[in-house]
């Protein structure tokens, strides 16, 4: 049975980076720069990491191997 509130292996990083600027917003915090780049770099890092998965998991067989193989 799911947990009603996401653990960290459940909900991606995005989604993890967007409900902390919402939180940032409504109450009115000041971010500083750095806070903001790690923000940016988080994002970017799920990024990579998003497509690094879909790569070796979904393309990387039929690159090597060829797609009329099954």
């Amino acid at each position: 049975m799911l947990s009603p509130i996401p653990t960290l292996s459940e909900a991606s990083n995005s989604h993890l980076l967007a409900s902390a600027k919402v939180g940032d917003r409504i109450l009115a915090v000041t971010i500083p720069k750095a806070a903001e780049k790690l923000y940016r770099l988080m994002n970017l890092g799920q990024i990579i990491q998003s497509h690094t998965l879909s790569f070796f998991h979904l393309s990387a067989l039929d690159l090597l191997l060829g797609i009329d193989r099954g």
